[in-house]
């Protein structure tokens, strides 16, 4: 378990450091530090009202791994896949992966379909 080597984890919010000390009992909540990501929005945008996703898996309020980020090589999705495709093999009831990739459509499905052959 590689938690029990770590001096420190970092979670993006105070509920994303509650549900990992939930899943890691044996960590001390003060080798927890909260890092809330900084925003580059701008201020425009900011008035804008976001829609409530309405796909099954995002409105059943059950958990889900969530994988936010642009397409390119330096991110390494294709390793996200591989190793994804080996959890759900090797899981019985696999949590289901969503990619919220910022790029060309048509590349995240190739990257997502070779991965996955």
């Amino acid at each position: 378990n590689a938690a029990a080597y770590a001096d420190r984890f970092v979670a993006i919010s105070e509920a994303s450091k509650e549900r990992f000390l939930r899943h890691f009992p044996h960590i001390e909540a003060s080798r927890v530090h909260v890092i809330h990501p900084a925003s580059r929005f701008q201020a425009e945008l900011r008035d804008i009202t976001p829609e409530r996703p309405n796909h099954p898996i995002l409105a059943g309020g059950q958990p889900f791994l969530l994988s936010v980020g642009t397409i390119e090589p330096r991110k390494n999705q294709r390793f996200l896949l591989e190793v994804y495709e080996i959890f759900r093999r090797r899981c019985r009831e696999p949590l289901p992966l969503v990619l919220a990739w910022g790029a060309n459509c048509a590349r995240a499905a190739v990257i997502a379909a070779s991965a996955l052959s």
